[in-house]
């Protein structure tokens, strides 16, 4: 099975875990671990290693906030674990394509097709539709 971990500076961890449920219902296998105030990345690694070692049969696919910020530093000691990814700059498109893939696709595929679909979502709406206008249509193609 495929477990996923949301982990943020603030409570942007747990804010995606609910948009994703509210666009793709309840997720038995999605979790969310937000660094709060008074926490410190330790904090977070030791949640993040308690899901790990609940769970010893699943692979593992963490997604953090910032690239090189203080969370993502310390998640990437889990690295070391085989059925860890460790993946950074969350969205919910990159967490969409993660949580509802295929569980029996290769998790570096998913993960890099993931990433793909979250940086072709990233837009200038304005330029977006200046360019429509400007072709005669201000729908999507």
């Amino acid at each position: 099975m495929r477990k996923i971990i949301l982990a943020s500076h603030g409570e942007l961890a747990e804010g995606m875990k609910q948009s994703v449920e509210m666009i793709a219902g309840k997720q038995e296998n999605l979790y969310a671990i937000s660094m709060a105030d008074g926490m410190g990345p330790q904090d977070v690694f030791m949640k993040a290693k308690e899901c790990l070692d609940r769970d010893k049969e699943s692979e593992f696919v963490i997604i953090t906030d910032l690239p090189g910020g203080s969370v993502n530093t310390a998640l990437a000691a889990l690295l070391k674990e085989e059925r860890c990814s460790l993946v950074s700059g969350m969205n919910i498109i990159l967490v969409l394509d993660i949580v509802l893939s295929d569980e029996k696709a290769d998790v570096e595929e998913v993960v890099e097709n993931a990433m793909q679909d979250a940086k072709e979502t990233i837009v200038n709406v304005r330029k977006m539709l200046t360019m429509k206008e400007e072709e005669g249509d201000l729908f999507y193609d």
